[in-house]
């Protein structure tokens, strides 16, 4: 298993290393976030490109909680 720095270490972009950065500084001590720790307006700049999906009872269910207006570009 990569230990975090490493893991940092193989981002491309630099987007990518401020949204981890962000998931490391919501977690803290623990392995990872709850989900309730995490807020959107946490990264705001990263804003546009963000896409949270909620998965709720399956992926038959699943639907866009949070679709950043740049999504359209990219997908």
């Amino acid at each position: 298993m990569l230990s975090r720095r490493a893991f940092r270490a193989q981002l491309v972009t630099q987007g990518q290393r401020e949204l981890y950065d962000y998931w490391l500084s919501c977690a803290g001590t623990r392995r990872m976030p709850a989900r309730s720790d995490l807020d959107p307006l946490g990264v705001p700049k990263l804003l546009p490109s963000i896409g949270l999906i909620d998965v709720g009872g399956g992926l038959a269910e699943a639907w866009f909680r949070l679709a950043g207006t740049r999504l359209h570009d990219i997908y």
